[in-house]
């Protein structure tokens, strides 16, 4: 290793670290046109008109936030999330029998 290499290294190292941390509201904002339930409902919003309370009440998983050629963001909206948590007793009990 060159001594000059060897600065560049020392140089990166020594730098401070960037906040990489964005909130989910923010990457929805900058990266998506839609967000829409993937439950199956079908709600689609457009992420012009969110607020930070409306995103806290979807689920968005990282996996929803994958770049889209359609800019569309994935998440469960709130409707979903208590169907599916009204469903799930039943799914349990059906199972046990």
């Amino acid at each position: 290793m060159i001594a000059t290499e060897g600065r560049r290294v020392d140089a990166y190292l020594d730098t401070p670290a960037r906040s990489s941390t964005k909130t989910v509201f923010q990457s929805l904002q900058m990266n998506f046109e839609y967000l829409e339930c993937n439950a199956g409902c079908g709600t689609t919003l457009e992420t012009v008109h969110l607020t930070p309370e409306v995103v806290a009440t979807w689920r968005i998983g990282m996996m929803g936030l994958r770049p889209s050629i359609l800019g569309v963001a994935h998440g469960t909206c709130p409707v979903c999330q208590d169907m599916q948590k009204q469903f799930s007793k039943i799914i349990h009990t059906i199972e046990r029998d």
